[in-house]
């Protein structure tokens, strides 16, 4: 059945929200399906990738004032920029952008005393901003931004190599570029110092999806939904399409995307075509 031409834009407004979501906040809370307390940075990407912003937002409420606490302020702004009612919300853009600017100056004045956490914030407060103003034609600007966020990033897996949680960034690095027409390629991976190697990018995302106790439900949401794979390589992730629906029940478009991914999947089976083994990924649950 055809979706909607309007069906169809919102879908896609959403998806492009969605792919902004990376990450949580820190307050203690339990997530009663696990027997485990969760990683508190996690609870809010649960909600988020929920799309109870709401919930979201009442877990930051007590926080105290910090880098952390100003990053996913900033991050709240980048979801309801393209997860409102009425198409995308340019004055909620605007403040998104502002907001992560200051959180880059804040974290570039106390670099002296960087830590992994806070290198992360650095690298993936640059990687939203540059997202936005690409929206916006700025690209200069955006293509700074996100060289500068690949580089605080391999150098956090250089000095950290066991910091799991940059995984997820650098596989999306490698997997975007991989994805531009060819022609625009070139002049990406000189200016950006990445190969745009999609089976690079995969490797990373998955080894995120097992062992990042805060990105992996956004790497497995990456890999279901930006990876651009068709039947017979995108059937190895039929699992995980099915775990991330019923995880997150209220995203459409997690369930729109395991339908899809199913019917490809069958219907390249029943023209007798090889399909990749479906295989079971460890979501990693965050706990403490």
């Amino acid at each position: 059945m055809a979706i909607p031409d309007n069906e169809y834009e919102s879908l896609q407004m959403k998806k492009f929200g969605l792919w902004m979501i990376m990450a949580a906040v820190l307050t203690v809370f339990a997530n009663p399906a696990l027997s485990c307390t969760q990683r508190p940075e996690r609870v809010v990407l649960e909600h988020m990738l929920n799309l109870d912003i709401q919930a979201a937002e009442a877990s930051m409420l007590s926080w105290p004032d910090s880098l952390t606490k100003r990053y996913y302020d900033a991050m709240v702004s980048v979801i309801k920029t393209y997860n409102g009612d009425n198409g995308v919300d340019e004055a909620m853009k605007k403040e998104a952008i502002s907001k992560l600017g200051k959180v880059i100056r804040s974290s570039q004045n106390n670099y002296s005393r960087k830590t992994p956490e806070n290198s992360l914030i650095l690298g993936m407060s640059r990687m939203y901003r540059a997202g936005l103003n690409m929206t916006i034609d700025k690209g200069a600007s955006a293509y700074n931004d996100t060289y500068k966020s690949q580089q605080t990033l391999k150098e956090l897996m250089k000095d950290y190599p066991d910091f799991n949680d940059a995984m997820m960034v650098m596989g999306m690095f490698e997997l975007f570029l991989s994805n531009i027409p060819p022609e625009q390629q070139k002049k990406a991976k000189s200016l950006l110092s990445i190969s745009g190697d999609k089976q690079k990018g995969l490797d990373f995302l998955e080894r995120a999806v097992q062992t990042s106790g805060l990105t992996a439900p956004e790497a497995a949401r990456v890999i279901l939904m930006e990876s651009n794979l068709d039947a017979p390589e995108v059937c190895r992730y039929r699992s995980l399409a099915t775990m991330m629906k019923n995880r997150y029940a209220r995203n459409d478009l997690l369930n729109l995307t395991d339908r899809i991914i199913n019917l490809k999947c069958n219907i390249a089976e029943a023209e007798g075509q090889a399909v990749a083994s479906d295989q079971y990924f460890q979501l990693d649950e965050g706990c403490m």
